[in-house]
């Protein structure tokens, strides 16, 4: 009885079934099949069916794709504005942005089912042409999140070139009352005279105030004055949006919106103040205040003379290498006799940091080298920058004395689930692609170890998200961008301070990662090749450290040896159980690059440089 006039929900097409009306309700499931449901009330479905009732399809385009029409009295305020609403337009509307936003590249939670989204607020900036900030109010089966999504609406000779270049941007027609005249809605980030307009708000300083806040553009001088004279618009992010404004500013829009002062304004502005070089100088931010609360909406910045980001150019790096060793025998003789560190264990080493690169490698890999021994300079750097900051949001502080047993705990977790993981797809693997059993008892031996470690060194805010991808090669040198953080982190995470050699973990593991995927796409992963790409990772990996160490000097926010050997031990492994977690998740068939620094990191004694023969 409990259960009647509920009716089951599907949870991912969110197809209603008819209400619970008797004891019995059947229905009828294929071999090996499941549903997931949930029971919502028959009078709430009925509200959603209502929000339904108007909606007509029209034609868009020669491909036959349809969108709704939406009646409406003036244009878009009626509805996004709650005093302008329009009969049932803003109920409509809200309707259809569950599957349009589940659909977006932006969108970050796309393995949760969303159950309704309401649009929370919005503001007006421009009447000619109309462009709307509205942010987003989504509500998901455990969690709920806000999303900024600028709208405007079209008429039919621009609506055509949205459409034919931009389809997927499309969210509904309007169709005015009395002249019957058709707009497009669309997101509004494709089209320049979006970024064009913004930009203008932007560099004038400007407010607008909203039936729930304000909105405020804070810019810099060097922003003023300057007219919105060329747009680019940039494609390939996944979480945010981003334009070149006249080929000097970056314009970045982010999508998910969270409670807070945002870790990229606060890391831009201390690095601008301070003036470190290799990042982008803060231009301006925009900001929605509700309250006590604030959201920052986007960002304005310098933009750098781009050659190309540091992932493509070590790709292009670790491809020449295999280019110039195609058909050649690798030297077996001089790798037995060189001066070698032997794996990242002898970074603890003091006697091994003076080890030189051998001729051998650095004659066919010298952008590589050049390349590890510049990012340990900059990474070193930024540090050193970042720890200068007095602001009490940014100032260093002494890790605690339990240091190593929380991140003991804490990657005694992320191991448990990552081989709960691991054994739900063993079928995806041989044996030998996987860690041993004693090499996981290798992890635990080193956890075990590491709860004994205090933390005798100071905790800085850190780049946190640090890879190759978050790099960009400009005027011959490499400039650090991106400083939001992990965006799977909640943002108060993101701003506590950390240790340094989280952000150095992240970089050697993107060096490997490089060099396995430039090999397998370029030779189809040949294990000929396999001694050459052993002694690049690993004379790469001890440049790259050396060159970190080198810079940093005694500072603060390193541990002393040997502890510090620990501590980026445990980073290597934290990054590369999440990059074994993620890829199983996302990208099976790349499961195996991060399973191979895996199986490296947890061997109990890593082996020469190269497999030499016996």
């Amino acid at each position: 009885d409990d259960l009647q006039n509920f009716a089951p929900v599907e949870l991912f097409g969110q197809t209603a079934l008819p209400p619970i009306e008797d004891e019995d309700y059947h229905l009828t499931i294929a071999p090996h099949h499941f549903y997931w449901f949930k029971l919502v009330p028959e009078d709430d479905i009925q509200r959603d069916r209502d929000d339904y009732r108007d909606l007509r399809v029209a034609e868009t385009g020669p491909d036959g794709q349809t969108l709704p029409v939406l009646p409406v009295a003036e244009g878009l305020q009626n509805l996004l504005v709650p005093t302008m609403a329009h009969g049932r337009g803003p109920e409509q509307l809200e309707s259809l942005l569950p599957e349009y936003i589940a659909k977006q590249r932006w969108f970050g939670a796309k393995a949760s089912a969303i159950e309704r989204v309401a649009i929370e607020d919005a503001v007006r900036l421009n009447a000619d042409p109309v462009v709307y900030l509205s942010v987003l109010h989504v509500t998901l089966q455990d969690d709920e999140a806000f999303y900024n999504l600028p709208l405007m609406a079209a008429a039919p000779d621009h609506a055509d070139q949205i459409l034919e270049a931009s389809p997927a941007a499309a969210l509904a027609w309007l169709q005015i009352d009395g002249s019957g005249e058709r707009r497009l809605v669309y997101d509004a980030t494709v089209d320049p005279a979006f970024w064009a307009t913004l930009f203008e708000w932007w560099q004038g300083g400007s407010k607008g105030r909203s039936l729930k806040g304000v909105y405020k553009a804070e810019p810099s001088e060097e922003a003023e004055g300057d007219q919105p004279e060329s747009i680019e618009l940039l494609t390939g992010e996944q979480s945010n949006t981003s334009a070149l404004v006249n080929g000097d500013y970056f314009v970045k829009i982010y999508r998910r919106l969270e409670q807070g002062p945002n870790p990229e304004k606060e890391l831009l502005d201390h690095l601008t103040q301070v003036g470190f070089n290799f990042s982008p100088r803060l231009h301006g931010t925009i900001d929605f205040r509700r309250g006590r609360r604030q959201y920052t909406l986007g960002i304005l910045q310098e933009a750098l003379p781009v050659e190309t980001d540091g992932w493509q150019y070590a790709l292009t790096c670790a491809t020449r290498l295999l280019d110039r060793v195609e058909n050649s025998q690798f030297p077996h003789e001089q790798a037995r006799t060189s001066q070698t560190p032997v794996a990242i264990q002898d970074w603890k080493s003091e006697e091994n940091r003076d080890a030189s690169v051998p001729v051998w490698l650095e004659e066919v890999a010298p952008e590589m080298i050049s390349l590890a021994r510049v990012l340990g300079v900059r990474t070193a750097e930024m540090h050193r920058a970042l720890a200068q900051a007095d602001d009490e949001n940014l100032k260093p502080v002494a890790a605690g004395a339990d240091a190593g047993t929380a991140l003991a705990q804490q990657l005694q977790t992320e191991l448990q689930e990552t081989r709960a993981l691991i054994n739900r797809h063993l079928n995806k693997f041989d044996d030998e692609d996987l860690p041993s059993e004693a090499a996981w008892q290798v992890a635990q031996n080193r956890l075990e170890e590491l709860q004994s470690i205090d933390g005798n060194h100071h905790r800085i805010r850190i780049h946190g998200d640090y890879h190759l991808g978050q790099l960009l090669r400009a005027e011959g040198d490499f400039h650090i961008l991106d400083f939001e953080g992990e965006p799977a982190r909640p943002l108060e995470d993101r701003r506590k301070p950390d240790n340094a050699l989280r952000d150095v973990a992240g970089m050697v593991r993107s060096f490997e990662y490089a060099i396995l995927v430039a090999w397998d796409e370029h030779t189809d992963a040949d294990d000929s090749y396999l001694p050459w790409l052993d002694a690049l990772r690993r004379w790469s990996e001890i440049t790259f450290l050396n060159a970190y160490s080198d810079t940093s000097g005694d500072a603060s926010f390193l541990p002393p040896t040997p502890e510090r050997f620990s501590f980026l031990w445990a980073y290597l492994f934290q990054k590369a159980i999440y990059e074994v977690r993620y890829e199983l998740n996302h990208r099976p068939d790349w499961a195996w690059l991060p399973l191979r620094g895996l199986r490296r990191l947890l061997q109990s004694d890593d082996p020469a440089p190269v497999d030499l023969p016996s």
